[in-house]
């Protein structure tokens, strides 16, 4: 399949989440509709019974149907696009910060063995994650990746101000442990967060430049995108239910007070039961719904980027290896010609 025409496709899931989200929440806490995805037929809601009785002049009942519900689908289709378009432009300029607050919530929420067995994110970016793993608490160490492109003295190429210091730690045995601090010994998390940036985009622009390496990566960016729009899009939401919740509970339970000075104990029940029927059953679906599309959204992120960033830092790592031996041989073939 042509990635154009993937993107488009993802464009348009992310707009149609985007859409029924905000319906799914309207109908379920208000009794509104934007599509009627949730009433009705499964899609969008057709004509009524009564209007599909009534004769209309120039046509039938069916073909009048027909009409709307395809005009119904043109109009959704093209709101989906537009609200796709917006919305992974927005998840796309809090790339960088997606972890706050988007993801820190399964560190808050999960024990560490099993965000580290999901590889969930968490308080380190991305590509730190990619290059360098923490052992006994917070005490970093630098992976095999890392190590190979401070052979390649990759990070000096990318970052001349502390890309030496972080490979000098790197090929340290005996190393530090960073801290917020920076000595001329032992460079700070900071220092090691910007260094490991700089590379990224640094290795990701020059491994796009090759046309195999371009496909690949870009077949698992869109991947990406789509996963981090979306756990964008179920937070948001999850966290606009869940103050819905509290107003609601709190508009029910004044309604209960009040009928409890006002009314007899017999019509009490009768007052508040419905509403506090949608508070514990439906409510709690809906929570629930919402933010296991976020868990699940926000961990195919996190395995996704780790996947794009491994690529981009090995593809890098392989070519800087292959260059160094390149010239490793004609400076051997030059001196034997000499």
């Amino acid at each position: 399949m042509d990635l154009g025409l993937k993107e488009l496709g993802i464009t348009f899931m992310v707009g149609a989440f985007t859409i029924l989200g905000l319906e799914l929440i309207l109908y379920h806490f208000f009794n509104k509709q934007l599509t009627g995805f949730f009433h009705g037929r499964l899609g969008l809601s057709g004509s009524t019974e009564q209007e599909s009785r009534t004769t209309q002049p120039g046509g039938t009942n069916e073909d009048q149907d027909e009409n709307e519900l395809t005009m119904r689908a043109a109009v959704f289709i093209g709101l989906a696009f537009a609200v796709g378009v917006l919305a992974e432009d927005v998840s796309e300029k809090y790339r960088d910060g997606l972890h706050t607050p988007f993801s820190n919530v399964a560190e808050q929420v999960m024990p560490n063995s099993l965000i580290q067995g999901l590889d969930l994110p968490v308080k380190y970016d991305a590509r730190m994650q990619t290059l360098f793993r923490e052992i006994g608490g917070d005490r970093l160490v630098p992976k095999q990746l890392a190590e190979e492109l401070a052979r390649t003295k990759s990070f000096s190429l990318a970052d001349p101000v502390n890309g030496e210091k972080v490979e000098r730690w790197i090929n340290t045995a005996n190393r530090c442990i960073p801290t917020k601090l920076s000595y001329e010994w032992c460079p700070s998390l900071s220092e090691l967060e910007q260094s490991a940036s700089k590379l990224y985009y640094y290795a990701k622009n020059t491994t796009f430049a090759v046309e195999n390496y371009y496909d690949e990566m870009k077949k698992i960016q869109i991947r990406l995108d789509f996963s981090r729009s979306i756990a964008m899009l179920a937070f948001v939401y999850f966290v606009a239910a869940l103050l819905l919740v509290l107003i609601l509970l709190t508009r029910v339970t004044f309604r209960f007070l009040i009928s409890l000075i006002r009314d007899s104990v017999i019509i009490r029940p009768a007052i508040v039961g419905e509403s506090y029927r949608k508070l514990l059953v439906k409510v709690p679906v809906i929570l629930l719904g919402l933010f296991l599309v976020y868990f699940v959204a926000i961990w195919a992120y996190a395995r996704e980027s780790d996947e794009f960033n491994k690529r981009a830092f090995g593809y890098f790592s392989t070519m800087q290896i292959t260059s160094e031996l390149t010239s490793k041989k004609q400076a051997v073939e030059k001196g034997e010609r000499d």
